[in-house]
C-alpha cells in the first residue's frame, strides 16, 4: 500500500470512529424509547454496530478520499464529501426502501436527516484528520 493510500485509510479509520461515535449520539437523539432501554443487549448491539460500521465506511471512503481529494473544493472540501458520499448511499437506499419494502415515508426521513448530519460531521472531520497526518 502506497504512503497516500495509507494515509487515506488510516484518517477514514478515526474518522469512521467519529462517525460511529455520531451514529450513536443521534441513534439515542432521534429514537426515544432507545433511550427507555438503556445499556440492554439491544443498545450494546447498537453501539457495536455502529462503531464497526464506522470503521470499516472509514477505511472505505478514507481510501477514496485520497483519490479526488485534488478534485474537491478546497474550501468546505469535508462538508461536500460527506454530502457526495450521503446523496450516493442514502437517498438510493431510501427510494430503494420505500419503493420494494414499503418503508414509512417518516421514517426514511428522519434516515435522510441523521444519515446526513453523520455523513457531514464524518467529511469534516475526515478533512481535518487527513490534513493533520504527516506521512
Amino acid at each position: 500500500m502506497t504512503k497516500k493510500l495509507m494515509k487515506g485509510v488510516l484518517a477514514g479509520i478515526l474518522a469512521g470512529i467519529v462517525f460511529g461515535i455520531t451514529l450513536i449520539i443521534l441513534g439515542y437523539l432521534f429514537d426515544p424509547l432507545f433511550l427507555a432501554e438503556g445499556m440492554s443487549l439491544t443498545g450494546a448491539t447498537f453501539m457495536t454496530t455502529a462503531m464497526v460500521v464506522g470503521v470499516l465506511y472509514g477505511m472505505l471512503f478514507g481510501g477514496a478520499y485520497r483519490i479526488i481529494y485534488h478534485s474537491l473544493p478546497q474550501a468546505l472540501r469535508g462538508v461536500y464529501y460527506g454530502i457526495f458520499i450521503w446523496a450516493i448511499f442514502s437517498v438510493v437506499s431510501v427510494a430503494d426502501s420505500i419503493i420494494f419494502m414499503g418503508i414509512s415515508i417518516g421514517g426514511s426521513i428522519i434516515y435522510l436527516v441523521v444519515a446526513l448530519i453523520s455523513y457531514i460531521i464524518f467529511g469534516v472531520s475526515l478533512e481535518h484528520i487527513y490534513d493533520y497526518i504527516k506521512i
